[in-house]
């Protein structure tokens, strides 16, 4: 009956997966639960929230931890409020981060999740461009005002600054203070939009994270091969 069923599914496009057994880079919400735990999971910073994408999902499997969402684009942040007005424990600010407290000035993309400040992707293009004056902290100081001695997930998509924010993170993450880390990178050297898995991989070995999957794989139209994810990292035991 049990094959019966699966090659049914399986003609119709579909593949079931226990849970537990459920293939690295499949679906990040479900390793999470199987990695950690929902009980487990109580603070999470979602930097570079856009209109919620990400903090709504972690939602579904997360709704007892605290969950901050960060988007300093005014318009968007607007967006990101009305979808999570009834979430209770996701927490929106306009706070931008970055590698040192400062106020930059942000030139508004059309398309609201390729904003950043970036210098590669953050220029005038065009005479009647809108731009945005917006406050950069960091996640050592964030963490200090609020009282935060834990990360259990930090996540992290600002389109290219991603590891300016892991600098800006330094304390957190010298203190082992943070878990996993979800954040975007390229495998392309070419790609001045993003940073390298290497950069990232690199930094954060430092503070003792190993890669643990791939998640989200991106293949732009006509493209040969991948050109960005999203990589989960997990901090490793101190070996005794």
């Amino acid at each position: 009956m049990k094959d019966f069923i699966r090659k049914t599914l399986d003609k119709a496009g579909i593949t079931l997966y226990r849970n537990h057994l459920l293939p690295v880079g499949t679906d990040y919400r479900k390793t999470l639960r199987t990695l950690h735990g929902t009980a487990g999971m109580r603070t999470v910073l979602d930097i570079g929230a856009n209109v919620g994408q990400f903090c709504t999902a972690c939602n579904e499997i997360l709704d007892q931890s605290k969950i901050y969402a960060f988007e300093p684009v005014l318009t968007t942040f607007a967006t990101l409020q009305k979808n999570t007005a009834k979430i209770k424990n996701i927490e929106c600010s306009t706070l931008g981060f970055g590698d040192r407290p400062q106020t930059v000035e942000m030139y508004l993309q059309d398309l609201s999740t390729v904003n950043s400040i970036n210098p590669a992707s953050n220029k005038r293009r065009s005479e009647n461009q809108k731009s945005q004056s917006m406050e950069i902290v960091t996640v050592d100081d964030f963490c200090t005002e609020r009282n935060i001695s834990q990360i259990d997930l930090l996540k992290i998509d600002v389109e290219g600054f991603d590891l300016n924010v892991l600098m800006g993170a330094k304390r957190m993450l010298t203190e082992r203070k943070v878990t996993y880390i979800f954040i975007e990178v390229t495998f392309d050297n070419s790609d001045a939009y993003h940073r390298s898995y290497q950069e990232i991989s690199t930094y954060l070995e430092q503070f003792g994270f190993k890669i643990f999957g791939f998640y989200n794989q991106n293949v732009f139209h006509g493209s040969p091969y991948m050109n960005y994810c999203d990589a989960l990292f997990r901090l490793q035991p101190i070996e005794r």
